[in-house]
């Protein structure tokens, strides 16, 4: 993936490798005023750990942060072709766009599932 940032737009790539080498997404949003962020939206951004398999084991990988700074966003560029090849489709409304800054997040020892 691939991040590129002018004054109030920030672009995101990401080139799949394996499989099916060169599918790709290419998202370009535009940032906005500060968000007050719904419940949904503190739910969805308030991830306290990470699943990843290693070994053809599960692990849990458990994190903490502070909650993230949101702003909204509007999508200025979309061509995705990961979601449709990854079997998922679309159901409902679609969301408001939202960004973060970021926050320093540290991770704690990964567990076995």
């Amino acid at each position: 993936m691939s991040v590129t940032r002018s004054a109030d737009r920030i672009s995101y790539v990401s080139a799949r490798r394996w499989p099916h080498a060169g599918l790709q997404s290419r998202v370009t949003v535009s940032l906005g005023a500060p968000a007050e962020p719904t419940p949904l939206e503190v739910w969805l951004t308030a991830r306290w750990g990470a699943h990843t398999r290693k070994l053809g084991r599960t692990w849990w990988l458990p994190n903490e942060h502070a909650t993230w700074p949101l702003q909204t966003a509007e999508i200025v560029e979309l061509d995705d072709d990961l979601v449709a090849a990854a079997g998922i489709s679309f159901a409902g409304p679609r969301l408001r766009a939202l960004f973060s800054p970021g926050v320093h997040a540290r991770f704690g020892r990964p567990a076995r599932v």
